[in-house]
């Protein structure tokens, strides 16, 4: 994977899988294959969080960027350790408020 894109291109892609995990988790009956897909939306956003200079994260303190970024870490090396309601619940109660603020460095950086 390359590393050599603009800070706030991680931010975009961070915003993106914010939006489908919450997308999928809203207004539904999940299914195994949601679930699996909210997972992945989650890793890729940690991911994407991951590779943003910490010094624009700073500019946001109000969102634990480093939490979120160890939820990546979680679903991916502790997966079997993962509760699926608490997964549905970040996906439907704990995105909105990382999309507005993940919109503030992108508007600022881009």
């Amino acid at each position: 994977m390359s590393v050599e894109r603009p800070p706030h291109a991680w931010l975009i892609d961070a915003r993106a899988y914010a939006l489908e995990a919450q997308r999928i988790a809203v207004g539904q009956v999940l299914v195994r294959r949601d679930l699996l897909a909210i997972r992945y939306c989650l890793m890729a956003l940690g991911e994407a969080l991951y590779w943003v200079p910490e010094a624009m994260l700073a500019s946001e303190p109000a969102i634990p960027w480093r939490k979120v970024i160890a939820l990546r870490h979680r679903l991916v090396h502790g997966y079997w350790l993962i509760d699926e309601e608490i997964i549905v619940e970040i996906a439907r109660n704990e995105i909105e408020p990382l999309v507005s603020t993940l919109t503030r460095p992108i508007d600022k950086f881009a």
